[in-house]
């Protein structure tokens, strides 16, 4: 049996063959690899006379230097919709008139014990799972993540109350959320929570259960927070709660001063969140996108979180980091010029006195930061609070010599930190990088992070922060002002976005 046609390899011999199968006796004997006889793709050469259709020296120039001028961005139609109606409204500033959507309460509902004080076998080894895996993932900033840690774990197995009891079955409600457990079971602990939050809250609460009560709401945060809004309204409810502990001087280190000192945490980064998020100003973009409109629950309880948020906390703010004080102060600067104190002298000394106290902030301050990755998460955090301030003081789109000085320093440090920061200080650092070196720094961590165990904020500002890139990418330098660019890409979640 011999093929109809040669073999390709004493084709490009220009020799004849004898087409035997499989190969040919000529490759054999002269111990060739044998092309075979199956079908082989060409391509045409640069100097075939043949060639129907040839590039002249004039288009070949042309190629070249369109492939140097031409930069490849990787967009959805809804990213190019949101740039066009960005352009549109960017000079709708009317002051800070503020319409959020997509607020709503918590339902809870009675699925599982929140009154019993024993602990059930998959608790217990989800409470385990805590310890060993969530512990170390817990947000932060000058705060050892193990203190709060074991804080939490020591509360939630004293079965003293049942506000005791509310913070056990948050716990395991964290960590069957985080585990991938059946979400049914962690949507019927963090009920039982709620219930138990319910039961436990009167007006004689004593000092310890109000801490209590703290911890469980702060926790139900990190239960929902890419979910829906039910977030805002566990940390409103232990906001809330303040009042009712003692109002004497806590001990830097005590219980109560390490819970008073994370709430503040949740509550600084929570109003960064508000004042960015479905502004006055992008109201007519988000209704374009189709983003879904605010019903009466939603409206209450925007009302209740503004309430609850627009009075400081200042006799807690003694047990939190100074950079974290600092940044309290930076997230009350005033947004936009059409405020009447704007631009008034007072108001400017006022900035620069808050740039010179973050620019000099004393790092060790509490036993609980060490040097390594504590001092790294705080220096980085203050670079990206100093980098928000300049841009936001003077809604300053382009570049100078600070900024660069800051991005550089943040991303040498983010190239050897093993830890993450606080998602606010990842957004803000990565919408300074506009190169590919710069975003593969900032994507290499993300990536590193993300093969280990962590929390679901940080897939959450990665895509915030891809949106970011995405909408400087589409623009010329300068295009949009900053404010307003913060404002697009956080309001173009449906989910207020958590930046602890």
């Amino acid at each position: 049996m011999t093929a109809i046609k040669g073999c390709w390899t004493c084709k490009d011999r220009k020799v004849s063959c004898d087409r035997a199968v499989p190969i040919c006796n000529k490759c054999s004997k002269s111990k060739r690899a044998c092309g075979g006889y199956g079908v082989r793709l060409s391509w045409v050469k640069n100097n075939d006379q043949k060639s129907l259709l040839k590039s002249t020296h004039r288009e070949i120039r042309h190629m070249v230097i369109r492939q140097r001028c031409e930069q490849w961005i990787n967009v959805s139609c809804t990213d190019v919709r949101l740039h066009i109606l960005a352009k549109g409204v960017k000079d709708g500033v009317e002051g800070e008139n503020f319409k959020r959507h997509q607020l709503a309460l918590p339902k809870p509902t009675r699925a599982m014990s929140s009154t019993s004080t024993e602990i059930a076998a998959s608790e217990w080894e989800l409470v385990q799972y805590f310890e060993s895996v969530i512990v170390g993932i817990l947000p932060t900033l000058g705060r050892d993540r193990t203190t709060i840690g074991r804080l939490l774990m020591r509360m939630a197995l004293s079965e003293r109350s049942k506000a005791s009891r509310a913070v056990l079955l948050s716990l395991v409600a964290f960590a069957s959320r985080h585990r991938g457990n059946d979400m049914t079971y962690t949507a019927r602990a963090k009920n039982a929570a709620i219930d138990a939050l319910i039961s436990a809250t009167g007006p004689e609460m004593e000092s310890d259960a109000s801490i209590e009560h703290i911890a469980t709401g702060l926790i139900l945060c990190l239960v929902e927070t890419d979910l829906d809004c039910d977030w805002i309204g566990h940390l409103c409810g232990a906001r809330n709660v303040v009042p009712t502990v003692e109002q004497k001087a806590h001990q830097i280190g005590s219980d109560a001063a390490v819970i008073l000192d994370w709430l503040y945490y949740f509550v600084t980064f929570t109003r960064f969140s508000f004042r960015h998020w479905r502004t006055y100003m992008i109201r007519s973009t988000s209704q374009e996108l189709g983003f879904r409109a605010a019903n009466d629950t939603c409206l209450m309880q925007y009302r209740i979180a503004r309430t609850t948020f627009a009075e400081k906390m200042s006799h807690i703010s003694t047990y939190a980091h100074p950079v974290l004080r600092l940044l309290a102060d930076v997230f009350e600067t005033r947004l936009y010029a059409s405020d009447p104190q704007y631009h008034s002298i007072e108001y400017q000394q006022s900035l620069d006195d808050l740039k010179s106290r973050l620019s000099d902030v004393d790092f060790v301050t509490q036993k609980d930061v060490e040097d390594g990755d504590d001092s790294y998460c705080l220096e980085f955090t203050r670079l990206a609070g100093l980098i928000y301030l300049e841009r936001v003081s003077r809604n300053f789109s382009g570049q100078s010599t600070r900024l660069d000085m800051w991005r550089k320093d943040a991303l040498s440090i983010l190239a050897n930190l093993k830890v993450y920061p606080p998602s606010f200080a990842m957004f803000i650092v990565g919408c300074e990088t506009h190169t590919d070196e710069d975003r593969i720094v900032m994507l290499d961590f993300f990536t590193r992070l993300e093969q280990a165990p962590h929390l679901n904020s940080l897939l959450e500002t990665k895509g915030l922060l891809q949106a970011a890139w995405i909408q400087h990418d589409l623009g010329s330098e300068g295009e949009l002002e900053y404010i307003h660019k913060i404002n697009l890409v956080m309001s173009s979640r449906n989910v207020i976005p958590s930046f602890m």
